[in-house]
């Protein structure tokens, strides 16, 4: 599942290829060096733009609940029947009807089960001053003067983020400070480093955010989840979504389970299409998001 969701965040991230090279080129042009440091910091911005503007396009999880119910209780019907009829009337296409079904209910699934354990303001950008710090450091480190000023200067003539709003130097340097607050609150909690790499989660009160933020140790880790009151998942949320709906509908489980090994393996160009296209950009967020553990 691992090396499959790597595969899928480049796909996502080569969405904000120009962006990621618009802005690279423009700090360049003041002095910073080419260095992977500031490549992850700029790729990840712009994934976390794309991420972000998927959950502020979900915005029905009432109907997409209503969807998967509909599309479980099809299922289950399908399987009656074939039960009912099997050595009478035999349909060689009653599996892959039943198991097409069941990868679209996983995919429904998974993204409910994520937004269970992200219920935060789809519009709360504190993300991306997180980001905004570490350039800003990056840049300090780098010679720039004026850091704020150049980073409010670069966005706007790159227009990476523009689609997001106003980013002038003032609203950053808030954004900035905001982001020692919190700093200073994580080591009052007991947090030992600083962040040394972001991520592309739009949502701070998410375990993504926080297990990249913390880098791997677990008391840093402990402390960013008191802050944001996070609740850390046992597995990912495709596993999850599996599991309960094995729970849920125990004659399906074993197809369930089936299904699931199949899509956590599929290749992305098999994968992609399969989505419906109305989840296909909330559900690449969250792959991108969930197999980095």
């Amino acid at each position: 599942m691992k090396a499959k969701g790597a595969v899928i965040v480049g796909f996502v991230r080569a969405i904000d290829a120009n962006g990621v090279q618009s802005i690279a080129a423009e700090l360049y042009k003041l002095g910073m060096k080419p260095d992977s440091g500031l490549a992850r910091v700029l790729t990840d911005l712009c994934q976390l733009k794309t991420n972000f503007a998927a959950y502020r396009r979900f915005q029905s999880r009432r109907q997409l609940e209503k969807d998967l119910v509909a599309r479980i209780t099809q299922i289950r019907s399908v399987q009656t029947l074939a039960v009912r009829d099997e050595g009478y009337f035999n349909n060689p296409d009653g599996d892959s009807y039943l198991e097409r079904h069941l990868f679209v209910a996983l995919i429904e699934k998974a993204i409910l089960v994520t937004d269970d354990y992200n219920r935060v303001n789809p519009r709360d950008m504190t993300a991306f001053a997180f980001h905004l710090w570490k350039l800003k450091g990056l840049m300090e480190a780098g010679g720039v003067e004026k850091p704020s000023e150049a980073i409010a200067a670069v966005l706007e003539v790159t227009g990476a983020i523009s689609d997001l709003g106003g980013w002038n130097a003032s609203t950053i340097k808030n954004k900035v400070s905001v982001v020692h607050k919190y700093i200073e609150q994580s080591k009052g909690l007991g947090a030992c480093h600083e962040p040394k790499y972001i991520g592309s989660s739009p949502k701070v009160n998410s375990p993504e955010f926080v297990r990249n933020i913390s880098g791997g140790c677990e008391t840093c880790a402990k402390a960013w989840g008191a802050l944001f009151n996070v609740e850390v998942p046992s597995a990912s949320y495709l596993e999850l979504a599996a599991n309960q709906m094995a729970d849920e509908f125990p004659s399906l489980a074993s197809k369930i389970h089936k299904v699931t090994e199949s899509l956590s393996d599929m290749p992305l160009d098999q994968l992609v299409p399969r989505i419906p296209e109305n989840l296909r950009d909330i559900f690449l967020s969250v792959w991108d998001q969930a197999q980095l553990d």
